[in-house]
């Protein structure tokens, strides 16, 4: 009785690579699943799937299932992903800026993990951008350049423009032309006011950041719209400097001990949570003496109590998008990539 022949790594690598180019968004196995399937020793598995990696078909990360993407490394090419000068972002002194920028980053990361792919996290002091542009763009394959702070790289993004150099930006909440991807929060946000009128909030306060650098005038226009034609009764705009400053912020509009309103929208969880500490140390009871509406649905405030009704946007979403912008873009597929849009979402506890 003659036994099964074993496929030889060649044939299992050429089998991997073709079901990775098949499949959309490339394929995932680990050492363990590879030795199952095709019957051969965890070594050669490992093995293969090092080789895979080296010919550039596939990104390997210790501890973690392998991404095959099916591609060579003459078909790979390179992210520039400019970061933000966080010295500049230490001035504001908003630990919401380091959180949102970090869950940004985690989700490009994510999607770069799974094509072939070099990223790059470059810091490009905004002053001083040309040379090193220049540099990078020499010294790499397929350039890409990704950028995610557009307030403070507006002169890159025209010099990369200028240039005709490809780029993909995140927008935020802002359109801006070429390639991008930017969240529309404004109907998560006005949901969300909406449901505090339904609890019968009439006196609101929009607070946000008092540095103008820090403000989004995408969320006031969102928080605008929401009250347009409502009945409303009073709506202050009310400036903190940071979270430390909120109590400073709402004492004011604390007359004779008790708050002159019954709900406040937050530009940031950070500044809802400080909003709650301070309403708690006045005995006040969230939501049943004022209500409180957040943004961002940090892991902060998924483990913050009382929990308050937010908006979350889609990082592991944008990510992906981006990413793949970066690889049209790197391709060159002949036509433009679309500017993409994607929605925030309320979450309501």
């Amino acid at each position: 009785m003659s036994r099964k022949k074993k496929p030889d790594a060649r044939a299992i690598k050429d089998e991997l690579v073709e079901r990775a180019r098949s499949t959309p968004g490339g394929l995932r196995i680990s050492e363990h699943a590879l030795s199952k399937e095709f019957g051969v020793s965890p070594s050669t598995a490992n093995r293969i799937l090092a080789d895979l990696a080296l010919t550039g078909h596939a990104n390997r990360k210790k501890g973690r299932p392998t991404y095959l993407h099916g591609r060579t490394v003459e078909e790979s090419f390179t992210i520039h992903y400019v970061l933000p000068d966080m010295n500049a972002l230490d001035q504001y002194a908003d630990p919401n800026n380091y959180r949102v920028n970090l869950h940004l980053l985690k989700g490009v990361m994510a999607a770069a993990q799974k094509r072939p792919c070099l990223l790059n996290l470059s810091l490009i002091p905004p002053g001083d951008f040309a040379s090193k542009v220049d540099l990078l763009v020499r010294h790499s394959m397929r350039p890409v350049f990704l950028l995610s702070s557009l307030r403070e790289y507006a002169g890159l993004l025209a010099h990369l423009d200028a240039h005709n150099l490809p780029r993909m930006a995140y927008a935020g909440y802002e359109a801006v032309a070429g390639p991008h991807v930017r969240v529309d929060g404004s109907t998560a946000f006005r949901e969300l006011i909406s449901l505090l009128f339904l609890r019968g909030r009439r006196r609101f306060l929009y607070l946000q950041q008092a540095d103008p650098r820090l403000q989004s005038p995408h969320k006031t226009a969102a928080f605008r719209d929401a009250l347009e034609g409502r009945g409303a009764q009073a709506v202050e705009w009310v400036g903190s400097e940071g979270v430390r400053g909120v109590a400073t912020a709402l004492e004011a509009r604390f007359p004779e001990g008790a708050p002159g309103f019954d709900a406040v929208v937050c530009a940031t969880d950070e500044l809802a949570m400080g909003a709650a500490d301070f309403l708690k140390s006045h005995r006040l009871s969230i939501p049943r003496d004022v209500s409180l509406v957040g943004y961002d649905h940090s892991p902060e405030a998924r483990a913050y109590s009382p929990r308050f009704p937010t908006v979350e946007v889609p990082y592991p979403e944008i990510g992906e998008k981006l990413v793949e912008g970066c690889e049209h873009i790197a391709r060159g597929e002949g036509r433009p990539f679309p500017a993409v849009e994607l929605q925030a979402r309320a979450v309501v506890y």
